[in-house]
């Protein structure tokens, strides 16, 4: 359960009178207790119990207000989900079990590497493609060179320029080769990333 689904359970099954007896406050008749939140000496804070399970409090001094959430939120000055936590284990509800927090975290932290991971891999594969591109380039024009020269004089010196350039040539579509599986895998990766099966 998440804290999401844990809040709505809490509104509607834990009672505002319980979450003030929690923090050790003492609540009067007709449901009246002096606010924490301001200078109160008159108890003008009044906590609302219904059987419809609508729990919650009202100051009438400070003009504060809400749900048994808020007033977990308010007294702590905490989040939402911090305040959800205090009230599962304050009351040992156990809404909100420990490996559902891992879980989450866990979560948190593969996303987080996934991330890293893809910035890092698309950095990769981009300066690959750009250096085969200006590689590829220079090759080219070089070999149109020879090949140019070699109509007016075919020397040896010049032959053996040509087949160096030409395996480098091949080296790159290698290389281009392996920048595309390399593209490939990481979108493979990706897609199981995000239908949740691990990589």
């Amino acid at each position: 359960m998440n804290h999401a689904e844990a809040a709505e359970v809490i509104k509607g099954s834990v009672s505002m009178k319980d979450v003030a007896g929690m923090f050790g406050y003492t609540v009067g008749g007709g449901g009246f207790m002096v606010c924490p939140f301001h200078g109160d000496h008159d108890a003008s804070l009044k906590i609302y119990d219904t059987k419809g399970g609508h729990s919650g409090w009202h100051c009438f001094g400070c003009g504060r207000g809400g749900s048994v959430i808020d007033f977990v939120m308010e007294n702590d000055g905490c989040n939402f989900q911090r305040a959800v936590r205090v009230i599962n284990d304050g009351m040992g509800l156990g809404l909100l079990t420990v490996d559902n927090m891992f879980r989450q975290n866990a979560y948190r932290s593969a996303q987080r590497d996934y991330d890293r991971i893809r910035e890092a891999m698309d950095a990769i594969t981009d300066a690959l493609e750009k250096y085969i591109d200006d590689e590829q380039c220079f090759l080219t024009k070089w070999l149109m060179y020879i090949e140019d020269k070699e109509v007016r004089e075919r020397t040896a010196d010049e032959w053996v320029r040509r087949e160096l350039i030409l395996e480098e040539m091949q080296y790159n579509d290698y290389l281009s080769e392996k920048v595309e599986e390399m593209r490939r895998e990481v979108s493979e990766w990706r897609s199981r990333a995000r239908s949740g099966k691990s990589p």
